[in-house]
């Protein structure tokens, strides 16, 4: 089982004691403990410790969960940056339809491609393959996975976001929904609660950021991407139960009248001192 530790620094250590953990890329043994070699985030696969490169490109695997932006379309596929090695590539018959409609692909659907998608659009989609070769094939048939419109499209260093379960998720208390893409691109945007849970549901592909967000919305919006942007300039691991946590703290505390970026701040301080609370 794969687990994710915290941010490391060059000779700091990795382990107290080396019994029992098989060192791997990133970590060296001295004295009788294992010593990180390079800034990273600490990583065990079942007995075996290594350091993931904070800066390091994202290295896809099907089945992951990717947020990413379309940059060009050629003949018969789109070209998605999901900040790895290579573009992700989308073709016509990997995409879900309008309303749901199940059909053989023609002609027509690839003349018409600009249509579905752009450059310049940010889209949520699977990786389907990674071929040998290392090309990567995307798809987005669930339907929550499409163009996301109306909301912020935040960066993040790709090992701050580990493998999960669910890698999206909605904050119902404000109606925010937020997709963490393992790929470090993340997604905040405003959906009404009973929407997304028709969509997750596969009831309906409802597009959930079509309608533009009230002005309480989109202020609700910048708060949750406020605060993971704050996580990932304090090198957190961006999980589901660290940013639920961290926004209540904020729903608790903000009187509408301070600004945002003051209130993120103050609000990380008592984050952590709750974290402290917890942990004794």
């Amino acid at each position: 089982m794969e687990t994710v530790g915290a941010f490391v620094a060059p000779g700091e250590l990795t382990s107290g004691e080396k019994e029992g953990y098989m060192r791997a890329k990133g970590v060296r043994e001295e004295d009788g403990a294992l010593i990180a070699t390079k800034a990273g985030i600490k990583v065990r696969l079942d007995r075996l410790l290594t350091i993931q490169n904070y800066f390091e490109r994202y290295t896809p695997d099907t089945g992951d969960v990717v947020v990413g932006r379309v940059v060009s379309i050629d003949k018969s596929s789109w070209s998605v940056d999901i900040h790895a090695s290579r573009l992700g590539q989308m073709n016509p018959s990997s995409i879900r339809l309008k309303d749901d409609v199940i059909r053989r692909r023609s002609m027509s659907d690839e003349i018409n491609m600009r249509k579905l998608m752009k450059e310049g659009d940010i889209i949520a989609a699977e990786v389907q393959q990674v071929k040998t070769g290392g090309s990567i094939r995307l798809h987005c048939r669930s339907p929550h996975d499409r163009v996301l419109k109306h909301g912020i499209f935040v960066i993040s260093p790709s090992c701050l976001v580990p493998r999960r379960s669910r890698h999206r998720f909605m904050i119902p208390s404000i109606s925010v929904f937020v997709i963490l893409g393992v790929n470090g691109g993340i997604w905040v945007g405003s959906c009404a609660a009973d929407i997304y849970d028709r969509v997750v549901g596969k009831e309906s592909s409802i597009d959930y950021g079509e309608s533009a967000p009230s002005a309480s919305r989109c202020r609700n919006v910048i708060i949750v991407a406020s605060c993971i942007r704050n996580l990932i300039k304090n090198e957190r691991l961006l999980t589901k139960s660290i940013i639920e946590m961290f926004i209540d703290i904020i729903i608790a505390e903000d009187n509408g009248k301070e600004e945002i970026i003051v209130l993120v701040e103050k609000c990380y301080s008592l984050l952590l001192d709750k974290e402290e609370e917890e942990e004794k």
